[in-house]
């Protein structure tokens, strides 16, 4: 998860230090002008960083989705096990059928 944090900010910085020295060049001198070669290089490594923004996201999600059905599958089944193996027992059944026919 780590891997993904550092990818995540380092593709952020990046993404905005693509846009911010130019617009702070044009607050500074008072100009809108940009060449073609400039928008083009500058639209291209900002459309790059935001996709890797995007991916890193993406695989950051299915890893804690990993995460998440690992614990479940560890953690919580065998916590249920007693209470499955209780419902065989007659007496139990017995008790929730009696249960069940109050609520209805």
């Amino acid at each position: 998860m780590y891997f993904f944090l550092s990818n995540l900010s380092l593709a952020d910085i990046c993404s905005i230090s693509t846009t911010v020295p130019k617009m702070l060049m044009n607050i500074q001198t008072h100009s809108r002008a940009i060449s073609y070669v400039g928008c083009l290089t500058q639209m291209s490594t900002f459309t790059i960083f935001v996709c890797m923004d995007y991916m890193n996201l993406t695989a950051m999600a299915y890893d804690w989705k990993g995460a998440v059905a690992s614990v479940v599958y560890t953690v919580v089944t065998p916590m249920l096990n007693p209470f499955i193996y209780s419902l065989r027992n007659r007496d139990i059944k017995g008790a929730l059928r009696r249960l069940h026919s109050r609520t209805v």
